[in-house]
Parts: C-alpha cells; sequence; structure tokens
C-alpha cells in the first residue's frame, strides 16, 4: 500500500483539481454575482419565480445531464483506445440528435405551459416562453464541456468553464436592468450558452481527426446503455436537491419561497465549490478502470482530498451564515440566514452522495441508482406530509440524505471490498 502511494501521480492529481477547483471557484463567483444580482434587480416574488423556473429546469434537464456524464464517460474511455476517430464521428451525431430533441421538448413545454404557469403560480406566459427556450438549448450546449472533461483537458476545460461563467452573468443582468425581468434573465442565459458551445468546437479541434471513418453503432449502443445508468443516477441526484424548492414554491406563500430560494443559494456556494474534487475523479478512474490500472489508489486520494474540502466548507458556512447571506442578497434577505447552517449540513451530505455515485458510475456499478430513486421518494412523501416550516422541510432533507449516504457506504464495502483488500 505504502509503495503504491509513493508511486501514485502526485502531481498529476493535484494539478488538475487545483486548476479545475480555481477555474469553478471563478465561474462560481460569477454564478453567485447573478444570482445577487437578480435577487437585486428583481423583487422577492420574482426572483422566487426564477429560482421556481431554475429548479423545474434541473428536474426536466435529468436527460441532458445522463447524456453528459455518459458522454465524459464514453469520452475517457475512446480516449484509453486513442479512438479519436471515433469521438469526432459522435460529436458530429449528438449535436443533431440533441439539437432535435432541444427543439421538441420546447414546443412540449410550450404545450404544458397553462398547467405549469398555474402549478407554480407563474403570472407572465413570457418567462415560461423564455425558459422553454433555456431548455432547448441546454440539450446540445454542454457537448464541449463535457468532451473536454472526458479527454482529462483540465486546461481547456477550465477556460471554457470561466469564459461561460462570465458571458452567462453578463448577458442576464444586462436584459433585466433593461427592464426584461425574468423573460430577459432566461434569454441572456441562453445566449450564453451558445456562445459558450461555439467556443468549446474551437477547443476540440486539436481532437477531432478530420474525414475519419467508422462504424458507429457499437458506441451508440454504448453510449445508451451508459445514459440509462447515467439518467437514473442523475435523476436521483437531481431530484434531491431540487423536488424541496418546487414544493416550497407550491405550498408556502411568495416571499417564504423566495427566502428558500435565497437559502438554497448560498447553500450551493458550498455545493459547486466542493463538487470539483468528482469533477476530477471521475475521467481519470474512469481510465484507470478501463486499462485495468489501480483505480483504487486513485479513490481513496480523492476520497481524502473530498473529505478535506467539505470539512472547511462546512466549517466556514455554519460559522458565518448572517455575514454570507447580507454578502450575497443584502438586508433584506438576512431572515434566511438562520437556517443556513441547518441547510449547508444537507448539502454536505449531498455532496458526499454525488461522488460516492460518481465513482460507481466510473467503474460500472450503476445499481447504485436504486438508493437515490428510494430516497427522492422518501423526501417527497416526508416533505407533502410535513411542511409546516421551512425548518421542517430542510431536517427533511438531511434525515433522507443520511440515510442514502450509510446506504452507499455498505454498498461500496459489500461490491469493492475484496478488490480494497488485494490492494493493502
Amino acid at each position: 500500500m505504502i509503495t503504491k502511494l509513493k508511486n501514485f501521480d502526485w502531481n498529476s492529481v493535484l494539478s488538475g483539481t487545483l486548476l479545475v477547483t480555481v477555474s469553478l471557484f471563478v465561474a462560481n463567483f460569477f454564478g453567485y454575482l447573478l444570482q445577487i444580482s437578480l435577487g437585486r434587480l428583481l423583487s422577492v416574488s420574482q426572483y422566487g419565480e426564477f429560482g421556481s423556473l431554475l429548479a423545474l429546469s434541473n428536474i426536466f434537464g435529468v436527460p441532458i445531464a445522463a447524456v453528459s456524464v455518459s458522454v465524459i464517460k464514453l469520452t475517457s474511455e475512446l480516449k484509453a483506445q486513442e479512438r479519436y476517430d471515433i469521438l469526432t464521428q459522435l460529436f458530429k451525431r449528438l449535436f443533431f440528435i440533441l439539437f432535435a430533441v432541444g427543439i421538441l421538448s420546447m414546443f412540449i413545454l410550450g404545450f404544458f405551459k397553462p398547467q405549469i404557469s398555474t402549478y407554480l403560480k407563474i403570472s407572465d406566459p413570457n418567462s415560461l416562453f423564455a425558459f422553454s427556450l433555456y431548455f432547448a438549448v441546454a440539450f446540445f450546449a454542454g457537448m464541449p464541456s463535457a468532451y473536454l472533461q472526458g479527454l482529462s483537458r483540465f486546461k481547456a476545460f477550465s477556460f471554457l468553464t470561466v469564459f461561460g461563467s462570465i458571458t452567462r452573468f453578463l448577458l442576464p443582468v444586462l436584459l433585466v436592468y433593461l427592464g426584461y425581468q425574468v423573460v430577459g434573465s432566461y434569454i441572456g442565459i441562453s445566449s450564453s450558452m451558445v456562445l459558450s458551445f461555439a467556443a468549446g468546437v474551437v477547443l476540440l479541434q486539436k481532437n477531432f481527426k478530420a474525414g475519419a471513418g467508422g462504424d458507429l453503432k457499437p458506441y451508440m449502443k454504448r453510449l445508451n446503455h451508459l445514459a440509462f445508468a447515467s439518467f437514473f443516477i442523475g435523476l436521483g441526484m437531481t431530484l434531491l436537491n431540487n423536488v424541496d424548492v418546487v414544493l416550497v414554491k407550491h405550498y408556502f406563500d411568495e416571499t417564504s419561497a423566495g427566502l428558500y430560494t435565497a437559502i438554497v443559494t448560498v447553500g450551493k456556494v458550498l455545493l459547486f465549490g466542493c463538487t470539483t474534487v468528482a469533477v476530477v475523479m471521475f475521467p481519470q478512474v474512469s481510465e484507470a478502470y478501463i486499462k485495468g490500472e489501480d483505480y483504487l489508489a486513485k479513490f481513496r486520494y480523492f476520497l481524502s482530498l473530498q473529505l478535506l474540502v467539505l470539512v472547511v466548507g462546512l466549517g466556514f458556512f455554519i460559522t458565518f451564515p448572517k455575514a454570507i447571506t447580507i454578502f450575497l442578497f443584502g438586508e433584506s434577505f438576512q431572515q434566511a440566514s438562520v437556517l443556513v447552517p441547518l441547510f449547508s449540513i444537507f448539502i454536505g451530505l449531498y455532496i458526499m452522495i454525488n461522488f460516492l455515485s460518481m465513482f460507481f458510475l466510473a467503474i460500472n456499478r450503476s445499481r447504485i441508482y436504486t438508493f437515490l430513486i428510494a430516497g427522492v421518494v422518501a423526501q417527497y412523501l416526508f416533505t407533502v406530509l410535513k411542511h409546516q416550516s421551512l425548518e421542517q422541510v430542510i431536517t427533511i432533507n438531511i434525515f433522507v440524505s443520511l440515510i442514502v449516504v450509510v446506504a452507499m457506504v455498505f454498498y461500496y464495502y459489500l461490491t469493492v471490498r475484496s478488490k480494497v483488500h488485494e490492494s493493502l
């Protein structure tokens, strides 16, 4: 064990993690600068509308996330096999498929616009139109980023992440400032994603192989298999982190929903700051697994790094909740700061669920989604039955997430324990 740790490529892992961490920190800075700006430019009720639609996009966008994760996984496998010709063909094929699906989804959302408006208490129908456009673009916009992550091109991935976050901040804020309110926010985000996609295609030219040929059927079949597993994992992860926002918007008054959106936004600063470890871990463990290398050594190191980052982050958010909330949203949202420490505990557990899920998916143990789906069902039922206060909603989140983490740890020892012993 000690010999393997000495021979481990620490520089590669540390540099990749540090680079992605810094870039995502910058991206998150602009992301939360966007949230702060919208929180100040929009009314509390309008901000609650923006947040509920964003949560809805995360839920409806599970297929998008599933495709993204499966593309990262397949890209890392093809990189290990040096099949850049197939990578090139797959990108073209997937773009046209996802573009068509995005247009179709926009029409479907338009068809159900009255029902969505009634459930989420949205008065302006134009908000849902702008939201449907954003949702359509989201289907294909993340492809270059997924490719770069799967190729372990963390410099290019980091550049694209920062570039996208800057445009994602500037364009929505400009349109909202000009008076377009929630409509302007989603039109601006959509425009930003199109610009990021174009920049990503330019960055990928280094890996694309012109005039490549080959049969894509086995790779599309592999992608579909990965997407199936990724879909249910993504479904569980997304619902676990968004069902509460939608239910709060439905059951509580507009002011409470706006305050809860602020609590969620503050808590997600911790989420996005700590999940960078999983971003780097996923393609590297996947590639090591395909090559037959000691992927468990990498996993143990990334796990230690994840726990360290998480403990530091939790300590900061639990100690300074009021200062963080006021800094982000101003005095009008300071009432939300009381629940920030409690919500941060939920986010901490969610981060560990995400990390473990990505590890299991990297080594083709996708049945982990059963724990996630069961957790979401429990979260939904408990929240519907018990929602007298926002504190009660968050407590339910914590309880369910803790059970899921414990179940995943047991699953790890049952499925990977023998290999761990062999590596000692």
